[in-house]
Formats: C-alpha cells, structure tokens, sequence
C-alpha cells in the first residue's frame, strides 16, 4: 500500500516516469476533488543523459542517469515530508514561516498597531524607514533575504550605512524600529523565537546637541524677545512650557478645547499622541488673558492661532482662533529671528521640554 506524506495527504509518492526516451519524477495531488499530475525533469532529459544522432535522440550515461533519478525521487519525498505542496500554485512552500521575505515582513509591520491604530503621519515615517532600510539592503545585495537569513551582523552593516551618512541619533532611531519590528515577529506572529538584536546597544550616549537646556536667564530672554517680536509666538511657548504638549498638538486645538470657565483645555486621542483623552488646567491669569486676546465673533471649530485669509491677494490674518490651522514652520521662523537677535549657540530651539521646573515664568 502506498504511504503519503503526513504533510501532504493529498499527493501521492513520487516516482519515475519513462515515456520511451524521455524521463520526468511525477506525483499525483487532488485539488477540488480532481486528481492531476505534476511531472518535472530535473535535468533527466539533459545533454548528459541524451544526444542527438542523426536526428534522433540516443540515451548515453545511462547507469548515471539512473543513479540521478533515485537520487531526485529521494529529494523529492524530503519536500513531500517537510514541506507544503500547493496545489494551487503548484509549488512547495516553506512551514517556516521566518522563511518569509524580510522586506515584505517589515512592509506589514506598518500596519500592526497593538495598543492603538497608527496615526498616518507615524506611518509615513515608518514608511520612510523601510525605504532606506530595503535601500540598504540592496546595496549590500540582500535585498531578497528572508527573515531568517538576517541576522546580527547583518542588522550592524545596515546600521553602520546608515549612521555614515546621517548621523548616531539617527543610526539609534532605527536600530529602535528594528528591535520593535523583531518583538513584533516573536509576539505577534510567532514565527521567531528570539530577536537577533535584543543586546545590541544604543550609542548616541554622549551629549545631544539638539534641545539644549535653557538656563533660567536665557529662557527669560527667550520669552521678552518673543514677546515683542509676535504676542501669538509668545503664548505658544508659555502653553509649550505648562502643558508640556507639542506644537502641532497646541496648534491642532479648537475653540471647542478650551474652558474658560473652569480653566481647562482638553487634548482628544485624535490630536496628541495617547489612547486616551488629557485634559491640562491654566491658572485664572492666562486664561483672562485669553479672553482678552478675543475679540469679535469666533466658531467652535476655528483653530487655536490660527489664521483667516480675507482676500486671496491680501497677507492672511492672525488671530487668537481663526478658521485656518497655523502650521509650526510659521513659528519656527519667528524663532529663528530670536536667535538671530539674541546670537544663540547651535542647539536650542523652540520645541524643548528641558525648562527648569523652578523657573518664574512657570510658576
């Protein structure tokens, strides 16, 4: 009786196939209740084996030949045993599923989101990482490699590429993808059991040159200049320094955020980076001065600083809340004025949380 491939009830054993001169390795399979064949050569049917002869086909090497096919059906039963054979496309697939393409595995990894659905302006830069990862890749002519195949060393040589032409905060920034990207692999698809990478260390230790700390003094500084360059830019950043929020997610509020009454200003999971809704509380001075910056008729949906465009030849109009969101380039070149003005070395910038906590100007 014959005995079929656990893995693959639905074939047959494999066997040599003689049509006359010519030979193939065959199996039966069933798909949708009908039985079809599946023949290939291997080579049997090569110039090692057949020659012409006056215009015939003769049969040379014929011990080596058989030899060669006992040998395929050979590797032919270790597919059937270890492998998936797809009726369908009639090909053997891998049952190691690490055996999948790891450019594919990372283009899924942008949709998987654990806690939360990803925000498309974090997809975008995910995207952007995979594109230079697989750019990587192909350059070192892995482009094609399967999950399994990459490894520690090969993870170092792509992050090496990258930090040579960006920089070791950048080199960090991936190498933190990457280790996301494989506990993805090992918790939600189960198809590693340990990340090649889970020791390899950060090495942008040393002192950042970006968000510098403002002392106390220059901060004050920082805060008059703004004042009298642009009143708008001077409230963004006092509200950057008590709610400890963004600047696009300050300048993502509505009219329909604040609470005059009680002080409160809400900040929705669609506009801050959070499963869950935060809500920030000023004190009784801010918020009158708030309320003294509005004048005349505002909507619920207008934008905080945002702005209005009356007539299309005309500048656009600022006010406390207007229709049209204020993008932070606006404000970003208000700074750079400041720091023209006040000849600030490299490294402070707008959007910084490292204020002192004692600072006057929080309190």
């Amino acid at each position: 009786m014959e005995q079929r491939s656990i893995l693959n009830p639905h074939c047959s054993q494999p066997k040599l196939l003689k049509d006359k001169l010519r030979w193939s390795i065959r199996f039966y399979y069933k798909v949708d209740g009908e039985t079809k064949t599946r023949k290939k050569d291997y080579g049997l049917n090569g110039a090692d084996f057949l020659k012409k002869d006056k215009g015939a086909n003769k049969a040379i090497n014929k011990s080596d030949r058989l030899l060669y096919a006992a040998e395929l059906i050979k590797q032919e039963v270790a597919r059937l045993n270890s492998m998936y054979f797809n009726p369908i496309t009639k090909e053997f697939e891998s049952l190691d599923k690490s055996d999948q393409s790891f450019v594919s595995l990372l283009a899924d990894y942008l949709n998987y989101s654990p806690n939360k659905v990803r925000r498309d302006s974090t997809k975008v830069i995910y995207k952007s990482y995979n594109n230079r990862i697989e750019a990587v890749l192909s350059e070192l002519g892995l482009q094609d490699a399967s999950l399994n195949e990459v490894d520690r060393s090969i993870v170092e040589k792509v992050l090496a590429k990258i930090q040579g032409k960006s920089s070791k905060a950048q080199r960090d920034h991936y190498l933190r993808y990457l280790k996301g990207f494989f506990n993805y692999c090992i918790d939600h698809l189960e198809i590693i059991s340990k990340s090649p990478i889970k020791t390899l260390k950060n090495i942008n230790n040393e002192d950042t040159q970006t968000n510098k700390a403002y002392s106390p003094e220059l901060q004050q500084k920082v805060m008059d200049e703004a004042k009298r360059l642009d009143p708008h830019f001077h409230l963004l950043l006092r509200l950057l320094i008590i709610t400890l929020r963004r600047p696009d997610e300050l300048l993502k509020l509505q009219l329909r955020d604040f609470d005059f009454t009680t002080g409160s200003v809400t900040f929705s999971r669609e506009k801050i980076k959070t499963d869950r809704t935060q809500v920030t509380y000023l004190n009784g001075d801010l918020v009158a001065e708030l309320q003294g910056m509005m004048v005349g008729k505002y909507n619920q949906a207008d934008y905080f600083l945002g702005h209005a465009i009356r007539n299309p030849k005309a500048r656009t109009e600022k006010s406390i809340f207007a229709p049209v969101k204020t993008s932070f380039v606006h404000f970003q070149d208000r700074f750079k004025t400041i720091q023209s003005r006040l000849s600030l070395e490299k490294g402070y910038t707008a959007y910084t949380n490292k204020f002192d906590p004692l600072s006057p100007i929080l309190n």
